[in-house]
């Protein structure tokens, strides 16, 4: 009697809706880009189905949804939300999900840099010289200029992971990993003169005194974080979103206006290049 053989049959593609949760559940994302991608790849679930078998998604249909989705929007947002695409249809491809890339009619569209982001070197020099600032913020717009790091993760520094004598502190960064970020004098002078006898806790948390006057109102990130809480002398009347001094910011626009000055000094070579190295874990 002749032995009948069972043919190995391709497993059809997943849907839509499954292939994405495979991909936020195992791709490498740190957290905070795995919520921007679930928020953009949930855009995609809906406006195509989640049913929609992966195999179905050509660049024609992919195209056009992308361009009514996000036709209208900036440059840079538009880019953002590409790269997001691209990176899932990339991961299904690598596991054999998708034979082609979906995504070959849709392009980069070209970003023009804003340079008035940057401040002068003379804004900058009129910035350290004024009497009307805090010495809580001068501290945070000191340590953000010479670091040219992320507001987040200056603000979420905690004392003990200040290396005063050595000028550095330990730092999360972005992707998670640990690293050593530097500052130099000014800042080197401004922390002792904040952190008092403090040995735990927010560098400029609501036990630190000053003998400057209040600042102007910050920005909403020196005002919220735990890092640079106000200041004990504060009226407990006062919101938690202004200071009693109505004068203009002490660092106009946004506190990371502080990184882009610094790396456009460093790049024009008129300032010392800011460093980080990995830090032991």
């Amino acid at each position: 009697m002749a032995k009948v053989t069972r043919l190995a049959t391709k497993a059809r593609p997943p849907t839509l809706g499954k292939a994405i949760d495979a991909f936020l559940d195992h791709a490498d994302l740190a957290r905070t880009s795995s919520r921007v991608y679930r928020t953009s790849l949930r855009a995609l679930n809906t406006g195509l189905g989640s049913a929609t078998y992966l195999a179905e998604l050509d660049p024609d249909t992919l195209a056009d949804w992308f361009a009514s989705r996000y036709g209208q929007v900036a440059p840079a947002t538009w880019n953002r939300e590409l790269a997001i695409l691209r990176s899932a249809t990339h991961w299904w491809h690598t596991r054999g999900w998708l034979p082609a890339d979906p995504t070959a009619r849709l392009e980069r569209r070209r970003d023009p840099p804003d340079r008035t982001r940057a401040l002068t070197r003379a804004q900058v020099d009129g910035l350290w010289r004024r009497g009307d600032v805090v010495l809580r913020e001068k501290a945070l717009w000191r340590l953000l200029y010479e670091t040219a790091a992320r507001a987040g993760g200056i603000l979420a520094l905690d004392v003990n992971d200040l290396d005063l004598p050595n000028k550095r502190a330990r730092i999360r960064s972005k992707g998670g990993a640990l690293d050593w970020l530097f500052w130099q004098t000014g800042t080197a002078q401004l922390l002792p003169r904040l952190l008092g006898r403090r040995a735990a806790g927010p560098p400029g948390g609501p036990s630190t005194s000053s003998t400057t006057p209040h600042s102007p109102t910050p920005p909403k990130t020196a005002l919220t974080s735990p890092c640079f809480s106000p200041a004990p002398d504060m009226p407990p009347s006062a919101p938690s979103n202004a200071m009693p001094d109505p004068a203009p910011k002490p660092w106009p626009a946004s506190s990371n206006r502080a990184a882009h000055t610094s790396m456009k000094e460093e790049a024009a070579q008129t300032r010392p290049t800011p460093v980080a190295s990995p830090a032991p874990s």
